[in-house]
């Protein structure tokens, strides 16, 4: 009789159920597995090959996007050169607001008067503004109706469906039924006043009691007239019967004429109006005599006219004025009473210029008057460049002095956020490459210990960020001289922290505030030319410094309007339109523009790289997907893991067939054993029945 133990039953993937060593007592299912353990120590290997070239793209991957992060750090570092210097940090500006009176009374602040914003295109430097008006939206209100859900006619007590026909608003035809309502009529113009070509119109119903209710027509852009600037047509009479208009054709309840905005910007004079200072009298005898000449803005004499002892402020004006070659040239004159006075004010459609003999001029203080710029918005950014104004309210007599400076608050924020980057990677690299200095062994968890990839990366980034700028002043030429150093590795107990940058905040703070430009130009590409025609569009990694600069020569071809060639001292250049690139040589890479429309020849080209330059560029081929060496060491690892995977499969694939071959072997074992088992089995009963017989 043969013992059953269910531990030695086993179900194959077949389905098959096997009972290991049920004739011979020997659990061959643990043999068979003890043999394949054996011979799948290749496979171990090699999945724990693959386990380790995947941690190894893992950390360098970290490492990648770490590299990543140093050089989007420099993005407003290194000197990117764009049309509105957006890609510049240095070039960031900040604005600063003051008021002020100078007759004595209180000015508001300056935010309750005008908003400020500023772009890197804006120039340092100040600016005085003063807002003599705001502009305002031309609107009109029809007459009253007494419901805004009756019909038109009703409700405006003309007769029930008295009102219709069709109204036109900028070219736009809107009917008008004679079952509308006053809040039809407004819906109905609202929606003129939308899709690709709305009318610039806007209607609302103003209800000043349950009776009593008016449609407001406003003008949506400021300073534009309703029937002047956006036409408005009224063929059915309409908008006559709304109240709108009046019997003439014009505004029967005008609510808010347009207006433009008028400011006074930096002291500048108008060329075609002066006055003179407040007189006490506009009749009493002057005094004295002479002759005032009159040019125009180039200098050319227009006329003159003499003045006597006798000639009062009304008699120099009518004298201007009667004047007929002054006449024919454009020239008014006449004498308007100011603040209890009065003052002489001559005007000319174009730009002119007196001269006085005698000291008339001088006298009653006769003088160009401030220049009156007028815009149709409340915000003007055409005034100064890369400066936005938003009118708030007129005030004037005060003065906005606006103080427009290098944001450099913004300057240090991208310095610091490049130092902490630049720290993260460099203590990435640290704990992959640096060693125990008791026992000489890596870091148990340093996958990447001995990493091409990562040793050029430190490389370039030591030779760097250690080495400096090129072309620059010796005394701001490495990060140390303006506050940012390594630490001292010998105090560290952090070994991580090897080789890291830290920042001396006095020192950096007073670089910026002192230096800031020596401090641009630490950190960035820096182009100037001897011809400031010939301006840079860009550069690359390859463009390097040289002492003494490039020669230029541009042969350009008047008839076709272009440059025809290009020469230098050192490489080659094409050229497209108006456009040069420099192909080879130290200025490779540079991309210039010439606005010029002649030959030039012998200008000078120098340029300074900065450490934000050249590390930008570095870091960009070495993150560059199919050369640099990032990508190269991660496709390495990963081919081989391909490689390792797919030997992996076909050696489990001939493992598994063994398996099964070694235990179909023992099957058959088992079966032969119990066979003859059997058969022994019937010899001994056969023996035994013999003996029993004797």
């Amino acid at each position: 009789m043969v013992d059953l133990n269910v531990n030695n039953l086993r179900i194959g993937e077949d389905g098959r159920v096997r009972f290991s060593g049920l004739g011979s007592g020997i659990d061959f299912e643990s043999a068979v597995d003890g043999i394949i353990a054996a011979k799948r120590i290749p496979i171990d290997r090699l999945e724990a090959k693959i386990e380790t070239n995947q941690a190894k793209i893992d950390d360098l991957l970290v490492t990648r996007d770490l590299v990543q992060a140093v050089q989007e750090s420099l993005q407003g570092l290194y000197g990117a050169i764009t049309f509105d210097q957006s890609g510049n940090i240095f070039a960031s500006k900040q604005a600063f607001a003051s008021s002020s009176r100078q007759d004595g009374g209180t000015a508001s602040p300056p935010t309750n008067i005008l908003g400020v914003s500023v772009t890197s295109k804006a120039s340092a430097g100040s600016h005085s503004v003063e807002v003599l008006q705001t502009a305002r939206a031309h609107r009109v209100g029809s007459g009253a109706f007494t419901s805004t859900s009756a019909d038109l006619g009703t409700a405006r007590g003309l007769g029930a469906g008295a009102v219709s026909g069709n109204i036109e608003i900028a070219g736009k035809s809107i009917a008008v039924l004679a079952t509308d309502s006053l809040n039809d009529i407004k819906d109905r113009i609202n929606n003129a006043n939308s899709g690709d070509s709305p009318t610039g119109v806007s209607a609302t119903v103003v209800s000043t009691s349950p009776s009593e209710h008016y449609l407001v027509l406003t003008v949506d852009a400021t300073g534009k007239t309703l029937g002047t600037d956006i036409a408005l047509n009224d063929p059915d009479g309409v908008l006559e019967d709304l109240g709108v208009l009046n019997g003439s054709g014009g505004y029967a309840n005008q609510l808010q004429a347009a207006r433009k905005a008028q400011v006074k910007a930096d002291g500048l004079l108008d060329s075609t109006s002066q006055s003179s200072a407040t007189q006490a009298s506009s009749s009493a005898a002057l005094g004295v005599a002479g002759t005032l000449t009159f040019n125009d803005g180039s200098g050319g004499l227009i006329g003159t006219i003499n003045y006597q002892a006798t000639d009062s402020l009304d008699d120099i004006a009518n004298l201007i004025a009667n004047d007929v070659t002054l006449q024919n040239a454009g020239f008014t004159a006449s004498v308007s009473a100011v603040g209890g006075g009065f003052q002489l004010d001559v005007d000319r459609t174009s730009g002119f210029n007196i001269s006085d003999s005698g000291s008339l001029v001088e006298g009653i203080g006769l003088a160009k008057n401030d220049l009156i710029i007028e815009r149709d918005s409340n915000t003007i950014s055409d005034l100064f460049t890369g400066v936005t104004l938003s009118l708030f309210q007129a005030e004037a007599g005060t003065t906005i002095e606006i103080d427009v400076e290098r944001n450099l608050s913004q300057v240090k924020t991208g310095i610091v956020g490049f130092v902490d980057a630049y720290n993260a990677l460099r203590q990435e690299l640290n704990r992959q490459l640096n060693v125990d200095p008791d026992t000489g062994a890596a870091s148990e968890d340093a996958n990447l210990f001995g990493s091409r990839a990562l040793k050029e990366i430190d490389r370039r980034m030591e030779s760097i960020v250690g080495g400096g700028a090129d072309g620059v002043d010796g005394a701001f030429s490495v990060l140390a001289q303006i506050g940012i150093d390594f630490v001292k590795n010998g105090e560290l107990t952090d070994r991580t922290l090897r080789d890291t940058l830290q920042i001396n905040e006095e020192e950096l703070d007073e670089a910026l505030l002192n230096n800031p430009d020596q401090v641009r130009k630490l950190f960035q590409f820096n182009f100037s030319s001897s011809d400031p025609r010939v301006v840079a569009l860009g550069f690359s990694g390859a463009t390097s410094y040289k002492d003494g600069g490039y020669t230029l020569d541009i042969d350009y071809d008047e008839v076709n309007g272009n440059i025809a060639g290009v020469t230098l001292d050192e490489g080659t250049g094409t050229a497209n339109g108006q456009n040069v690139t420099i192909n080879t040589g130290g200025a490779s890479g540079l991309r210039l523009f010439y606005s010029g429309d002649t030959d030039l020849t012998g200008v000078k080209l120098d340029f300074s790289v900065g450490i934000g330059a050249k590390l930008f560029f570095d870091l960009d081929s070495l993150l560059d997907d199919t050369d640099g060496v990032i990508a190269t060491e991660i496709d390495t690892l990963t081919d081989q893991n391909t490689v390792a995977e797919e030997r992996t499969t076909a050696m489990l694939e001939r493992l598994e067939r063994e398996r099964e071959f070694q235990l179909d072997k023992f099957v058959r074992m088992e079966a032969a054993l119990a066979s003859m088992n059997q058969l022994l089995e019937q010899v001994r009963q056969i023996t035994d029945a013999m003996f029993q017989d004797r």
